[in-house]
């Protein structure tokens, strides 16, 4: 019992010092950056303030174009809770809390559902560290990863709690699938079927209360999934590009025989180490059904496990107002093929090489990913640097020259640190985020094509004449990397000549000035 007990201390305390080791990334670089991450601690900062200007008579360049969303969309959870950070942290302090809470959220959260699964080797959890800095958290989709931090520890409370009908009960179990409906919509239809299933599951054995806690769980999840409905029919069915879009099933396939979902930044580069993670959970699994005869075989788990690979190819990449959902699924089942190997009642053995392959992958792809990561922090520091310059009345165009998709909206960050309006916000124009454009005030709709090209035309003029408002900054980014000398080049030189002037330059990022 002694020698037990040591060797739990000894893996309880292991699991924390990996855990923070995975951290450092986050704690070293400031800001650490996401693809759209700093888009939303920009949004953030603009949630923070449109709620000021309501109690007073003041019109600032934010109020004039920006308003909130009328319907309560499942897009709030990060927003809020950020927005209020605000309120007591410096805003790229704000950003670290949320990318760690994840993070932290994530790890605790699948390890604490490993042991409701009454798993008996907890290094069994191990194999969660490869998913806490995967593909879809590095796009920055701070919303859905919440969401699947969230999932564990409500459907650990429902394994708990689902035969306790009082009200308080009721009420956290409408709190929990409200935090997650807010965060995503995927995720909360899936946690209220994950609930319903785990009920399901023991349908033999607990026929008698099976009924009871189906009805327990419509109580508290029909509200949300009204909302939900009310959603996708407002929303109507099409995706952020305007179409209901599938990928090829062939390329469904291959991300997940690649492990796609822990290729970041470079796939051309990553996918031979991706490959390694591949041969090694083909080779898990197989050795979990080889010794299925033996052990007690998990069924809840495995139906995650069904019905998540089911989702993958059921569901659009594209739907309701939103996209790049298929790798978001890869992601949950690869998850829920974790939680089923965990839940099995296995050789030590397996449970030990499986945890440590885990984490030595998983340390491997961290150190690959590192000088990336280190690299985009110093770019992001640039915009950063020129925000400093700007200030609440500042109205500032980004123009974007780079090619890296990494640097799609690093500028967010200039009108995060110094609350200034930046014309480059791709949250209102998609419509299922808090805040949205005013009727006829979307500047993207004037003023050309500079939010989504490399190459950027811009009609100023056109865009004052309609707006009433004066640009009066520009950001120039990685000018180095157009050669091209065409007539749209040409026009806007000329133009950034006569009117502008440069205030602020380092070896990326010129700032421009009106001049007066």
């Amino acid at each position: 019992m002694i020698i037990n007990d040591r060797l739990a201390l000894i893996e309880k305390w292991g699991f924390r010092i990996i855990l923070f080791i995975h951290l450092l990334p986050i704690l070293l670089l400031t800001p650490f950056v996401t693809l759209d991450g700093p888009a939303h601690l920009y949004n953030a900062v603009l949630i923070r303030e449109l709620i000021g200007t309501q109690f007073y008579d003041v019109i600032t360049n934010q109020h004039f174009f920006l308003q909130f969303n009328a319907f309560p969309e499942p897009n709030w959870t990060g927003h809020l809770v950020m927005s209020l950070l605000t309120f007591v942290l410096p805003v790229l302090m704000v950003e670290k809390v949320m990318l760690l809470s994840v993070v932290l959220l994530t790890a605790f959260g699948y390890r604490k559902l490993i042991h409701s699964f009454e798993s008996s080797i907890s290094l069994n959890s191990w194999m969660l560290f490869p998913f806490l800095f995967n593909f879809v958290f590095c796009l920055g989709f701070i919303n859905y990863s919440l969401a699947v931090a969230l999932f564990p520890f409500a459907l650990s409370w429902w394994i708990k709690n689902r035969n306790d009908y009082s009200f308080k009960n009721i009420l956290i179990g409408f709190c929990w699938l409200a935090l997650i409906y807010f965060s995503h919509l995927v995720i909360f239809l899936f946690t209220v079927l994950a609930m319903g299933l785990y009920t399901l599951s023991h349908w033999r054995k607990l026929h008698a209360t099976c009924w009871k806690e189906v009805r327990l769980l419509l109580i508290f999840s029909l509200p949300w999934i009204i909302f939900s409905g009310l959603f996708l029919w407002l929303s109507g069915a099409n995706g952020y590009r305007g179409e209901v879009s599938y990928l090829p099933f062939t390329d469904l396939v291959l991300q997940i025989a690649e492990s796609r979902i822990f290729i970041v930044y470079n796939y051309e580069d990553e996918y031979g180490l991706t490959l390694i993670y591949s041969f090694f959970i083909l080779l898990a699994v197989g050795w979990s059904i080889y010794e299925r005869k033996k052990i007690n075989f998990q069924l809840f788990p495995f139906l995650l496990v069904v019905v998540s690979l089911l989702m993958i190819f059921i569901l659009p990449d594209s739907l309701a107002s939103g996209g790049i959902l298929s790798i978001r699924i890869i992601q949950l089942f690869f998850l829920c093929l974790i939680l089923w190997m965990a839940s099995l009642e296995t050789s030590s053995i397996k449970s030990y090489a499986m945890g440590l392959f885990s984490v030595g992958f998983s340390c491997m792809m961290m150190l690959y990913h590192y000088p990336t990561q280190k690299g985009l922090s110093e770019d992001a520091q640039s915009f950063i640097h020129a925000g400093t310059s700007l200030n609440e009345h500042s109205l500032v165009m980004p123009l974007n020259y780079s090619s890296n998709w990494m640097h799609t909206n690093m500028c967010s960050y200039m009108g995060a640190v110094s609350k200034a309006m930046v014309l480059d916000n791709y949250e209102p124009t998609q419509g299922h985020f808090p805040l949205v454009w005013k009727e006829n005030y979307n500047p993207e709709k004037v003023l050309g094509n500079y939010t989504s090209s490399n190459h950027p035309c811009i009609n100023l003029n056109e865009f004052e004449q309609t707006f009433q408002r004066k640009i009066t900054e520009v950001t120039i980014w990685k000018k180095e990397n157009s050669n091209l000398e065409d007539s749209c080049n040409k026009s806007v030189s000329a133009l950034l000549n006569e009117q502008f002037k440069v205030t602020y330059q380092d070896n990326n990022i010129q700032l421009l000035t009106r001049k007066k």
